[in-house]
């Protein structure tokens, strides 16, 4: 059986990462299993520019316009570690063209898969119909979902009827976060509705070693992973590095400098997982970076960011970690 995958997989460790590990499952269970590449915007220089100023302006319910200019100038210039991570993704995962991908799906009978992640996040805006299938026609295709994340622990009635409505074809609706199942289950009359794990939690633990470059440092370090910059998340490091003799690692979404901290700013995919594999303390408000720590039986830190949270909570109290 052959099954195409809808997913986030570039320019993101921990995107990357759980595409990686579904991948891996799906081969496991004996099928073929390709990710398939989003259509390409062929857009001229002009209208990339406008583009990215529509993105800079348009309201954002978490990142403001400075935020999101730093995001956008950090895609833009940093591409040492953007590119390191699509190597990885190059090197280690099937991937389709869209076009070759439509082909094949227009009278096989096939799988089309919404993977995990927050695909169906509709924080900023609605879902794109690349991960919901809307465009299929063929009824042969089955369309199910994996461990698929929505991203927020709470959804008004609007919400709740948008969702009822745009995923009513889905055979099978796996969603990450228990709250996601418990919200949405009962809104579908002729489709399955269950929780499962991140994908990267399916693997086992030598796998993810196996991946691991060989260590970054030789001295004892605490690493700090974040997606969105806390401060206080280095002023806990701080603490806990002067308490340990430690130093202290950084790696973030944004490139900050922070004095007596080492930043990296270009890390690959397997240096990643070496530095939280090699560490002696993990601070983060990742969910893959709590994921990983707990896959590595660090000892970390998950420090809550309180409009999404829940992802994180779920994992720790399904785990029966404090949280």
């Amino acid at each position: 059986m052959k099954v195409f995958v809808a997913t986030f997989y570039k320019n993101n460790y921990g995107s990357a990462l759980q595409a990686y590990a579904l991948q891996s499952v799906l081969k496991e269970l004996n099928t073929i299993s390709m990710v398939i590449e989003e259509p390409k915007n062929n857009c001229s220089r002009a209208k990339q520019i406008l583009r990215d100023i529509y993105y800079l302006i348009k309201p954002e319910k978490y990142y403001g316009f400075i935020k999101k200019t730093k995001r956008l100038l950090e895609q833009r210039f940093e591409l040492g570690k953007i590119g390191k991570i699509n190597n990885f993704v190059k090197k280690n995962i099937a991937i389709i063209n869209y076009d070759e991908y439509i082909k094949q799906i227009a009278d096989e009978k096939v799988i089309a898969l919404a993977g995990s992640d927050q695909i169906w996040s509709i924080i900023n805006s609605p879902i794109s119909s690349f991960y919901t299938f809307d465009y299929i026609k063929n009824k042969n295709v089955k369309k199910i979902s994996y461990a698929a994340s929505i991203g927020v622990s709470n959804l008004s009635e609007n919400q709740i009827k948008y969702y009822s409505e745009t995923l009513k074809q889905f055979k099978v609706i796996s969603l990450r976060e228990k709250c996601a199942y418990e919200i949405l289950n009962g809104f579908f009359q002729k489709s399955e509705v269950r929780c499962d794990v991140d994908p990267t939690l399916l693997l086992d633990k030598s796998i993810w070693r196996n991946l691991c470059s060989e260590p970054q440092l030789s001295e004892p370090y605490i690493f700090v992973y974040m997606l969105r910059p806390d401060d206080s998340l280095i002023e806990m490091a701080r603490i806990l590095a002067k308490k340990n003799h430690c130093k202290i690692v950084y790696i973030g979404q944004f490139n900050r400098k922070y004095r007596n901290v080492k930043t990296i700013k270009n890390a690959g995919i397997e240096d990643f997982l070496s530095y939280i594999y090699n560490a002696e303390y993990i601070i983060t408000n990742s969910f893959h970076g709590t994921v990983f720590s707990i896959l590595f039986n660090k000892k970390f830190v998950s420090v809550r960011i309180k409009t999404t949270s829940s992802r994180v909570e779920n994992l720790l109290k399904s785990l029966n970690i404090q949280y």
